[in-house]
């Protein structure tokens, strides 16, 4: 796995927990990389444990403040909201994927630079020109 700082989706959150070793495994290898997440992904994990996974709400506190304590947590503002609408207008991206690529832009403002014009080339998603540094 690289050193490169990554942001990091719910999914990986959730994965950390999962009874698949392998999911497990990675999911903990990028957590290690204390990856940035959005408050969105926080709240998104926070929702998985108590709705999905049912557990009481002590114990989902108690794995959401871990999730923050092992990762850099970035706010979801209104300017990022904003970006993301743009976003997700732009590349066909659902409005949660996004909120997580216009966070991870606003996080890396000079990286977001470099990245922003290789996202025009033809044929090409957002998604797909960012997947080494967005984990969605």
């Amino acid at each position: 796995m690289s050193t490169a700082k990554c942001f990091a989706d719910t999914n990986v959150a959730i994965y950390a927990l999962d009874a698949d070793a392998a999911k497990r495994t990675k999911a903990l290898a990028i957590l290690d990389g204390r990856p940035f997440v959005s408050t969105q992904v926080v709240n998104e994990y926070l929702n998985v444990l108590l709705v999905k996974r049912r557990l009481d709400r002590t114990a989902a506190h108690e794995l959401a403040r871990a999730l923050m304590a092992a990762c850099e947590v970035v706010s979801v503002t209104a300017g990022i909201t904003d970006l993301a609408m743009n976003i997700g207008e732009r590349y066909q991206l659902s409005h949660w994927d996004s909120l997580i690529v216009a966070a991870s832009l606003r996080r890396w403002r000079k990286t977001a630079r470099r990245c922003i014009p290789r996202t025009c080339r033809i044929g090409r998603s957002l998604r797909a020109d960012l997947q080494c540094r967005i984990l969605l």
